[in-house]
C-alpha cells in the first residue's frame, strides 16, 4: 500500500479530506471568476450532464467501497466468534488431561489468550500485529508439541483425541482471523475516491458559476458531506472486534 490509511485517526483524516475538497471548491470558483472577467459575454456551458456524470461516478464508487468495508467487518466478527469458541473448547478439554500436562497446557493457553487479546488491540499497528502473530505461532508450536507428547503416551484415549482436534481447529481458525484482520480496502481506492471528489467539487464550482448559479456555501457544504461519507467508509473499514462480550468469551478459560 502507498499509505497505511488505517493507522491515521479517522477524524484527522476527515478534517484533511474536507479541507482538500473545500480547497477544490475555492479553486473552481476562482477559475470561474477569472474566466467571467476575461469573457463576460461567453455562452454558459450546459453543465448539468457533466455534474451528474461525475457525482454519479463518485456515488457509485463510495457505495461499492462501503459495501466492501462492511463485508470485511462481517468477516472479522465471524472469524473472531469462531476462534473464541475454539479457544473455549480447547480450554475445557485441557481440563480433562492428566497432570502434569494439564497445568502446562493451561499455562500456555493463558498466554495464548493474552496474545490473542493483543492482536485485537494492536490490529491497527502493523508492526505490533506482526509481533503478536509471531508470539502466537510460538505458543501454538509449544501447545502442539504437548499434544503430540500426550498422544504418544496414550494414543487410544478419547480425551486426547478431542483435545488434539480442538487444538488443531483453534490453530486453523486463528489463521482465518488474521486474514480477516489484515483484509482492508486498499489505500489506492481511497486516493481514487478523493481524486474523483476533488474533480467533482471543483467542476461543480466552476461550471455552476458559469451557468449563472454561483454559491460558495452550497459547494462547501457538499464538500463537507462528501468528506464525511468517505471518512465514514474508511472508519468502517478499520473497525475491529473489541466488544466486552467477545473478549469475555475468549478470556473465560483464564478464570
Amino acid at each position: 500500500m502507498l499509505i497505511q490509511h488505517y493507522a491515521i485517526n479517522p477524524w484527522v483524516g476527515y478534517v484533511i479530506a474536507t479541507l482538500m475538497l473545500v480547497a477544490a471548491s475555492v479553486a473552481g470558483r476562482a477559475l470561474r471568476v477569472r474566466r467571467l472577467r476575461r469573457h463576460p459575454d461567453a455562452v454558459p456551458p450546459k453543465s448539468f450532464i457533466v455534474k451528474v456524470a461525475v457525482f454519479g461516478l463518485l456515488a457509485l464508487m463510495i457505495g461499492i467501497t462501503f459495501a466492501t468495508a462492511l463485508t470485511h467487518v462481517e468477516n472479522r466478527i465471524k472469524a473472531k466468534s469462531e476462534e473464541a469458541d475454539a479457544i473455549a473448547a480447547t480450554a475445557l478439554r485441557a481440563d480433562l488431561l492428566p497432570e502434569p500436562q494439564r497445568a502446562a497446557v493451561r499455562k500456555l493457553l493463558d498466554g495464548y489468550v493474552q496474545v490473542d487479546t493483543d492482536l485485537m488491540n494492536d490490529s491497527h499497528d502493523s508492526t505490533a500485529l506482526d509481533q503478536a502473530a509471531s508470539r502466537s505461532k510460538q505458543l501454538q508450536a509449544e501447545l502442539w508439541s504437548h499434544a503430540m507428547a500426550i498422544g504418544a503416551a496414550d494414543s487410544k484415549s478419547a480425551t486426547t483425541e478431542l483435545f488434539v482436534h480442538s487444538l488443531s481447529e483453534m490453530i486453523n481458525l486463528q489463521e482465518k482471523d488474521l486474514a480477516a484482520v489484515r483484509s482492508r480496502v486498499p489505500s489506492e481506492v481511497f486516493l481514487l475516491l478523493y481524486g474523483i471528489a476533488i474533480v467533482a467539487i471543483g467542476s461543480s464550482s466552476y461550471l455552476g458559476g458559469l451557468a449563472g448559479r454561483p454559491g460558495r456555501t452550497p459547494d462547501a457544504l457538499i464538500a463537507m458531506v462528501i468528506g464525511l461519507a468517505i471518512g465514514s467508509v474508511a472508519d468502517t473499514d478499520r473497525w475491529q472486534v473489541s466488544n466486552p462480550s467477545m473478549l469475555s468469551r475468549i478470556s473465560h478459560n483464564r478464570n
